[in-house]
């Protein structure tokens, strides 16, 4: 393993080489950022490096310590090149079609890019979220009892026909699910949350009103009381504009692509 004070005078050099290039360099269009055993080595070069590994980090948020290592490890990767080049490793079949299988994922993830890259005006924006525009959908505040047997669910309804006592505390001692402690409290559920049974009776129910039949489920016998409803407000424009611009930017390269399939000649052996 390299001496860690080697790395920092590798390092040095580097930063040297870089800070005085300007003044070394004949012309200003000398882009050498680092010449290694002779072969120069171009920012363009360096750029791409750091941004393969950066992934989608911009370079701007890279730190001085973190550009130290991506330095570093530059040179470490073409010197170990170069090794491998006079070593034959080029012409290596196995290598060869790696290289091959490489080129093609660039240039084709290239002109996809250029594909999608196309600009998506405001108006087709808009007329995408117009189509898609999810729907308001009706939300219920929904309280419950549930019990083992359907005698004791109507026995519950009868006790609270009487008066004798409210919701909420015959949910606090007789209801065997989670909700008991809240008094039976689900909170606010949608029409699609809800389960089947519960879908055909609650969104037929008045706010302020409980269930006098009970509701078999597969957790139980419920008995139901609605407290409110309400109507869910769509996302706006603005706050799915991008992901809007995402979708229909795939739609465009899967239609693309759909094209291309239809005017080649593909044959699968």
């Amino acid at each position: 393993m390299l001496d860690k004070k080697f790395f920092i005078f590798l390092l040095g050099c580097l930063l040297f080489i870089v800070s005085g290039a300007a003044m070394a360099a004949e012309t200003e269009n000398d882009n050498t950022i680092v010449i290694i055993n002779g072969q120069p080595l171009s920012k363009q070069e360096f750029q791409v490096f750091v941004k393969s590994r950066m992934g989608n980090r911009p370079n701007r948020n890279i730190t001085q310590d973190q550009l130290k290592k991506l330095t570093t490890e530059y040179i470490n990767r073409e010197l170990m090149y170069q090794e491998a080049l006079k070593k034959g490793y080029a012409k290596k079949p196995e290598i060869m079609t790696a290289i091959d299988n490489t080129q093609r994922n660039i240039i084709a993830s290239y002109r996809a890019r250029e594909i999608i890259s196309k600009p998506i005006s405001e108006e087709v924006l808009r007329k995408a979220y117009d189509e898609n525009l999810v729907k308001p959908e009706q939300e219920f505040k929904v309280s419950h009892i549930l019990v083992k047997k359907k005698l004791e669910a109507l026995e519950i309804i009868k006790a609270l026909l009487g008066g004798k006592k409210n919701f909420a505390e015959l949910a606090r001692e007789k209801s065997i699910d989670v909700s008991a402690k809240n008094g039976g409290d689900l909170g606010w559920v949608s029409e699609s949350q809800l389960i089947a049974p519960l879908r055909k009776i609650i969104p037929n129910m008045k706010p302020g009103t409980f269930s006098t039949t009970a509701v078999n489920t597969q957790y139980g016998w419920h008995v139901i009381w609605l407290a409110a409803t309400r109507n869910t407000k769509p996302p706006t424009f603005d706050s799915l504009k991008d992901k809007i611009r995402t979708r229909l930017r795939n739609d465009m390269l899967v239609q693309h692509i759909k094209e291309l399939r239809k005017n080649s000649t593909i044959i699968i052996k």
